[in-house]
């Protein structure tokens, strides 16, 4: 049996989790626990999302793999002693720490990330760096620690391809300028390596194909 570990704590994204939820409880003989500090629910970052924590800190001492998800709520976990304390004591036995997003905010909470390379969410890049992290920008996934056993990701899987149904433009329409707009709505949730400027989405064959026979449809 596999016990798998994702904390949960008060604002963190539900995407952050929910997408490896989806692929881990799929492993042979996997068992996922949602801990925190008693079971019941806790609240995403939305204010309206509960997810049901199935046990509390104390009944899971060795976990497989830990999973600590981002969001706003990160920084209010990264001073909860009870989550670090737990964090500090089950990491060393455990074969995978990792996290997703702001989640590496609180394993360098924890100090389990202490001189060590990890990525986050581009926003928080620099809090991660107070902790003493080296904090890397430009790399989708980070591993570390003995045997690279502790991995950090600026964002969740699923969240690295959302972009592709959010064109960030429509033919002969100006781009909205209001926060609602796609690009803007999209933008937190899209990993770019730190370059100073924000990449265009890749165009896929299709569109490149249809663009062409356009092309060649108004010449003729």
């Amino acid at each position: 049996m596999t016990q798998i570990a994702i904390v949960l704590y008060p604002r963190f994204t539900a995407l952050d989790l929910i997408g490896p939820y989806e692929v881990l409880r799929m492993l042979p003989d996997a068992e996922v626990r949602f801990v925190t500090h008693e079971a019941g629910p806790v609240v995403a970052d939305s204010g309206v999302l509960l997810i049901g924590a199935t046990h509390s800190f104390d009944e899971t001492p060795s976990p497989d793999l830990i999973l600590v998800p981002g969001g706003p709520g990160c920084f209010g976990a990264a001073k909860d002693e009870k989550l670090l304390d737990w964090l500090r004591a089950v990491s060393p036995g455990a074969q995978w720490t990792t996290s997703v997003c702001t989640g590496s905010v609180v394993l360098a909470a924890a100090g389990l990330l202490d001189g060590l390379r990890a990525t986050t969410h581009w926003s928080s890049l620099a809090a991660l760096s107070l902790y003493g992290v080296t904090a890397v920008p430009d790399e989708r996934i980070v591993r570390a620690g003995p045997d690279e056993r502790i991995v950090t990701r600026p964002v969740s899987p699923p969240a690295s391809t959302s972009r592709c149904g959010s064109p960030t433009r429509s033919p002969g329409r100006r781009r909205p300028r209001r926060s609602s707009s796609p690009s803007n709505t999209t933008r937190n949730r899209i990993w770019t390596p730190a370059t100073g400027r924000r990449r265009r989405p890749a165009r896929s064959r299709r569109r490149r194909c249809c663009s062409a026979a356009m092309s060649t449809s108004q010449r003729c």
